[in-house]
């Protein structure tokens, strides 16, 4: 199927016979390309001789200063309007134009905020990130590999925002993950990479608990507890919940702070009503 038709220029000479051009391109402009487009030359009548030049131009521009076409068609290296002239065998000569806008050398932007987190139990090495907001952004290539060893490429689909790497052993080797970001016409972006070691976290260890408030009156209003938590290997947490302990409350999730082997959360004390004495 040819695709491109820019439009026909038609000639008339002495005795009614007509010349026509017409320009096609390859890949169509529909399809996105980082490579060069290839426009080809028809004409109805025979073509002695063909030029391009960049821009709209005349026939006369065209001969004066333009590109010899080689056989019937020539390449173009970036996008524009272009002017095709063409003479044939009796001495008629015809212009027509073309518009390239489908070439795209321009890389989608990287992805942003890779990490790396481990888990000891599942042998589980998993890479999170953020995708570019490119209106082409047409898919990722994530790659990975320990220290010293070849790389392992994994190609993932545009709504990709993680990927977990099985089966990796805590040996003390490093490895090194990066991930490209593509556009519709295959650019790749910058490699946004980072790195991580994975190891075995002691389990974590809760010493001690302390309430901002041991005693409430019934009568106070004010119910609320700030409740720390500290202790050792905080680092291996992914979730602390601290609750009243007289069951009428729901669990609160803990705000951890790994770092420093502590955690805190507020709660609300229930309040107990207790019949009159008789």
């Amino acid at each position: 199927m040819r695709e491109g038709v820019q439009s026909e220029a038609q000639q008339t000479q002495a005795g009614g016979t007509l010349m026509s051009i017409t320009l096609t391109q390859s890949p169509l402009k529909e399809t996105k390309t980082r490579g060069n487009v290839t426009v080809t030359v028809y004409s109805s009548t025979s073509i002695k001789e063909a030029k391009w030049l960049k821009g709209a131009k005349s026939a006369k521009e065209v001969f004066a200063s333009g590109t010899a076409i080689a056989g019937s068609s020539f390449e173009i290296t970036e996008n524009g309007m272009y002017s095709v002239g063409v003479r044939d065998n009796d001495g008629r000569r015809e212009v027509e134009t073309i518009e390239i806008k489908n070439i795209d050398r321009t890389p989608p932007s990287p992805v942003t905020a890779l990490t790396l987190g481990y888990s000891s139990a599942s042998k589980t090495l998993t890479a999170n990130w953020h995708n570019p907001t490119d209106s082409d952004f047409a898919g990722l290539v994530l790659s990975w590999k320990k220290e010293g060893g070849n790389a392992t490429e994994v190609p993932l689909s545009k709504e990709t925002e993680s990927h977990a790497i099985e089966n990796i052993d805590a040996d003390g080797s490093k490895y090194i993950v990066s991930v490209k970001a593509k556009d519709d016409a295959g650019n790749e972006s910058a490699a946004t990479e980072t790195s991580m070691t994975p190891v075995v976290l002691a389990a974590a260890e809760i010493t001690n608990v302390s309430p901002s408030r041991t005693h409430l009156d019934s009568e106070e209003t004010d119910r609320n507890i700030t409740v720390t938590v500290t202790g050792n290997n905080f680092d291996a947490l992914t979730s602390l919940l601290v609750q009243v302990m007289d069951g009428s409350s729901s669990p609160v999730s803990a705000s951890i702070d790994k770092a420093h082997n502590k955690a805190s959360a507020a709660v609300i004390a229930p309040r107990r009503f207790f019949p009159p004495a008789a």
